[in-house]
């Protein structure tokens, strides 16, 4: 039976186990990276909805047709740039996904070789 010494020593010495850990941590970076672009593309849709709604209760009942139509013509804007980023959101969210599928789907197979080769 080895020791836990020569069984650390072992897996230390093996290539496939260092490209392993890189690869790894290349992918979890690239999905950390994706879920903070997510969060801020979340945070600036929200701060753009809150925009629209600043705009559209600022309007008085008592003002004229030409103010209350450029209050809603900034509301449209900001509603608009409010979308767009729920849409990067969206891709950030997407990629982040495929970053994971794509770490589980190596990291399952590198397991499998080393097992077999243990063995």
């Amino acid at each position: 039976m080895k020791s836990f010494k020569d069984f650390i020593n072992e897996l230390n010495q093996d290539p496939l186990l260092d490209q392993l850990d890189e690869s790894g941590l290349v992918r979890k970076g690239l999905g950390v990276m994706y879920a903070g672009k997510s969060k801020t593309f979340g945070d600036k849709s929200v701060g753009h909805f809150q925009k629209v709604k600043q705009a559209v209760q600022s309007s008085l009942p008592n003002d004229n047709p030409t103010k209350k139509l450029e209050t809603l013509e900034k509301g449209l804007v900001e509603l608009s740039d409010g979308l767009v980023n729920m849409r990067y959101q969206i891709g950030s969210l997407v990629s982040m996904v495929n970053v994971v599928v794509l770490l589980n789907e190596r990291t399952d197979e590198e397991i499998r070789k080393i097992m077999k080769r243990r063995r």
